[in-house]
Order: C-alpha cells, then sequence, then structure tokens
C-alpha cells in the first residue's frame, strides 16, 4: 500500500469461500494483523497507518484453522512539495525570511519525516539573476532562513524525492521603510510593503543614514520614538488618501529626535498628553516639519528659545540652540 491514509478493500487481498466453493464476503473472515499498529482492518478495508511491513491474516469465523495470510508492506512516496511561500523581497543586507517546506504523499497526507534538500540558483529569465542573493542556514531539513546577502534574484528550491518546490527571493536594497500597524506580523517585520514594521520605533531600529520611514493610515499609533540615526526623513505615505495618526504613548513626546537631522512629512499629530508633539535634543540637531496637522486645541511651537501659540502649529520642545523649519501648508486628508 502506497501512502499514510490509502488502502485496498479486503476482498481484494484473499478470498473467501463456503464449503461448496461459494463466494461470500470477505467481512464474515476475522481479521488481523502483526505486528499491529502498520494497518487496520476494521470494517470492509485495510488502512495504511504507518510505513513498515505487517502480515496480516483472515480467519474462519467457524474454524480458525482455515486462514490465509498475506505480507502488507506500507510505503510513503513523496507526491507534493509546498513552500510556505510563492516568492519575497529583502531590503536589507543581513535581512532574513523563514522558509518551510510541506511534503504530501498522494492521499495529501503530510509526511513530516520526509527528507528535504534545499539550494538556490538564479532567477531563470531574470537580469538580475544571481544564486548568490541569498544564503541559506542549511542543506537539508524541513525549514531554513534566507538571509539576504547581494542584489539579484536568487530561487530557491526544496526538493524531496522526485518533486520540488521554489520560489524567487529578490535583495533590492532599499531606502524606504515602511510601517502599517494593521497588517505587520509580530515575528516577521522587514520594512517592506508585505512585511512591514509594526510602529514607527521598530522601523527607526533598523534604520540607516539618509532612509524615509513611509508610515501608512492604519488606525492610530501610540508612539514614543526616539532617532540618532543622520538625516532620517518621517512622513506618511500620500498615496492612501489617509494619513496616518499619531498619538503620545505617555506623557513623553511621539518623536525625540537626538543629534541629527530630521524631516517630518504628511502627517496628523493627536495630542493627549502635555508632552510636545516633537522634541528635538542637541545643539546640532535640526529638523524640519512639513505638512502636517494637529488633531487637537492648546498646541504650541517653541523655537530659538520663544515660545509663540499658534493652534495649528504643531507642539514643538528644544533643548540648546539647533535649526527648526515648520511649513504651515495644509492638506485636507481625512484623520487616518
Amino acid at each position: 500500500i502506497d501512502g499514510v491514509g490509502a488502502g485496498v478493500l479486503k476482498e481484494d487481498v484473499v478470498d473467501v469461500t463456503n464449503a461448496v466453493g461459494g463466494s461470500i464476503s470477505a467481512t464474515n473472515a476475522i481479521w488481523s494483523a502483526l505486528p499491529s499498529g502498520v494497518v487496520n482492518v476494521s470494517g470492509d478495508s485495510i488502512i495504511a497507518t504507518t510505513v513498515d511491513t505487517t502480515t496480516v491474516t483472515a480467519f474462519s469465523q467457524a474454524n480458525a484453522s482455515i486462514k490465509d495470510t498475506v505480507v502488507v508492506a506500507v510505503t510513503n512516496a513523496v507526491a507534493e512539495v509546498i513552500l510556505s511561500s510563492a516568492g519575497d523581497t529583502l531590503t536589507r543586507n543581513g535581512q532574513r525570511i523563514q522558509y518551510g517546506a510541506i511534503v504530501r504523499n498522494a492521499q495529501g497526507t503530510e509526511i513530516p519525516s520526509a527528507d528535504v534538500a534545499w539550494e538556490t540558483v538564479g532567477c531563470a529569465g531574470n537580469p538580475n539573476a544571481n544564486a548568490s542573493a541569498v544564503t541559506l542556514s542549511a542543506s537539508a531539513g524541513s525549514e531554513v532562513f534566507v538571509t539576504a546577502a547581494s542584489a539579484g534574484c536568487a530561487t530557491v528550491i526544496a526538493t524531496s524525492g522526485n518533486f520540488s518546490d521554489s520560489a524567487n527571493v529578490t535583495v533590492a536594497f532599499s531606502d524606504r521603510l515602511y510601517v502599517n500597524k494593521g497588517i505587520a506580523q509580530d515575528t516577521l517585520q522587514l520594512g517592506t510593503l508585505k512585511f512591514p514594521f509594526k510602529s514607527l520605533s521598530n522601523a527607526i531600529d533598523s534604520a540607516g543614514a539618509n532612509d524615509t520611514l513611509i508610515i501608512q493610515a492604519s488606525g492610530t499609533y501610540q508612539e514614543s520614538a526616539e532617532t540618532t540615526v543622520p538625516n532620517l526623513t518621517i512622513r506618511g505615505d500620500t498615496t492612501l488618501g489617509t494619513l496616518p495618526l499619531l498619538e503620545h504613548a505617555g506623557a513623553v513626546p511621539i518623536i525625540k529626535a537626538n543629534l541629527v537631522g530630521v524631516t517630518i512629512q504628511d502627517l496628523v499629530f493627536g495630542v493627549n498628553s502635555g508632552a510636545a508633539v516633537v522634541e528635538v535634543i542637541g545643539s546640532s540637531s535640526n529638523v524640519t516639519i512639513e505638512r502636517v496637522a494637529i488633531n487637537g486645541v492648546g498646541t504650541s511651537v517653541e523655537h530659538e528659545q520663544q515660545r509663540h501659540h499658534d493652534h495649528k502649529r504643531p507642539v514643538l520642545s528644544k533643548r540648546d540652540r539647533h535649526s527648526v523649519t515648520v511649513d504651515d501648508q495644509r492638506h485636507a486628508y481625512p484623520l487616518g
């Protein structure tokens, strides 16, 4: 029998006849299988339950000495390999994603003990084909980690028996990281559109100099983020028609810029605490704020040690002397 879960009818294994040679149902016999656990012989069928060999015996109900036996070998040939992903894009050197391979037999039953071999080749027909674009954490096993190593497109292939499945992984280094708390996973945050970061703080932890963090509208972001990344841009995604709403996560600034240049654009700030929306620290810091809106009252801007009350501007606090640019342009976006 090939395949755990597959089976045969008892009448196809043993002919049962009466005293005058007439055929009778095979279910009228008494059945056993030794060693047990390899097949199930209940009902009208013999069903494979595990890979092994067993001897199946049919006894006459009237006379146990009248019997016949057959050796049943259960195999579990691979009929299908399915990868956990159809393909992905990695944007940072060293970023990694876990791939798993599910192996099934002809009955669709998973074979957890199946041997799986992994390899990479350049993406067929892709001008950026590069088998070395990613590295694999192992060459065998049901799961591997795929890690970005260089630019290009690599096809990750998992093979078991005569069957395989593959996925193209593109490594395209990008200076853009996406944030979307609505679709972000807890375990896999790459900053891509498919696997975005869950919070601005998480994105800043992975950002590099001159990167742009794009926050997509998805409910309210409760944030307390501090950046020391040089020349970082933090902006809302204007292509969605709704700007993201950021609020205080406690009595602390939403964004704190420490000794760096930061540009903040296209965001809606919700003022729900007495803390500043943006705090700038350090004599060499500089911040540019453009096209932002405030969802609240009593806001103000503090600039060059002077405090100007203006209910249309974001709350901004500063320490020491530095450059702060506030752009008063407004856009009528609905709140995120």
